[in-house]
């Protein structure tokens, strides 16, 4: 029986990715579009505060498991390797790891905001901090999200 309306759904009758699911692929990530606009033009990165705060090497090491799971969003095809099926089943649990460690990682080099949060120059900082807590809340308790990394299309029948 089909749970979710028919244009959410894709030629193998697997969950399409939601709107929010591309949201939260492509916000995991953000760090390595931070990291490479540092690497290009490191004078417009140093002042601009929300660039700055997330531009540090150590945030690549936090979005590899997101962009393991995008990269394997474009590999939910029948003739997929393995290893795009593993990343695909364990997607969530890698989202939710990777947005959890991004906020170790940003508690640790952001230690005033830990000293004194309420602060003119923290308030951006806390922001950010808010909606990554938000979003892996809302990874966690979707169903929508539970259901589309629960499916993969079948591998072909060899004959």
């Amino acid at each position: 029986m089909i749970k979710y309306a028919a244009h959410r759904y894709d030629d193998y009758l697997n969950l399409k990715i939601s709107s929010s699911l591309w949201f939260y692929l492509l916000y995991g990530v953000r760090h390595l579009v931070f990291f490479s606009l540092m690497k290009l033009n490191p004078d417009y990165v140093a002042y601009v505060d929300l660039l700055n705060a997330q531009s540090n090497w150590l945030f690549i090491i936090t979005d590899f498991p997101a962009a393991l799971v995008l990269l394997a969003t474009g590999h939910r095809l029948p003739e997929a390797l393995g290893v795009m099926r593993w990343i695909w089943n364990h997607g969530k649990y890698m989202l939710v790891s990777s947005y959890v460690f991004g906020i170790f990682i940003f508690l640790y080099l952001n230690q005033s905001l830990i000293k004194n949060p309420f602060t003119d120059n923290n308030i951006l900082l806390i922001t950010i901090l808010c909606l990554d807590i938000l979003i892996i809340i809302f990874i966690i308790k979707s169903e929508l999200i539970k259901d589309i990394f629960s499916e993969f299309p079948p591998k072909p029948i060899k004959n």
